[in-house]
């Protein structure tokens, strides 16, 4: 849900920057910005919340590691590809939105 909701905030963000019209959408979120926002908030506190006592109250590195693995994985398979790639964050203005020609 969250990688949806951080593509639909950069897609619109880009889309206003490059100068078009949101009203030329077919499909337009009722609560943008907030709904993608939220969304990305709640899976923070989904992660965080999966077991929050080894975050918080036992702060056992094993357990925390264990809970938490998925997360550290993909944060390494991350930075992995961004450090191989050198890819870089895209500017709005340099977005290519160009076949959704609303």
């Amino acid at each position: 849900m969250g990688r949806y909701a951080w593509s639909h905030y950069k897609f619109r963000k880009a889309y206003i920057a490059q100068g078009k019209d949101i009203n030329n959408l077919p499909f337009k979120a009722k609560w943008y910005p907030l709904g993608p926002i939220l969304a990305l908030i709640m899976c923070i506190i989904v992660i965080i919340g999966q077991n929050y006592e080894a975050l918080i109250q036992d702060r056992d590195f094993v357990t925390l590691l264990t809970s938490y693995i998925g997360l550290w994985l993909f944060l390494l398979i991350w930075a992995g590809h961004k450090f191989t790639t050198k890819s870089k964050a895209i500017d709005p203005l340099q977005a290519d939105i160009k076949r959704y020609n609303y």
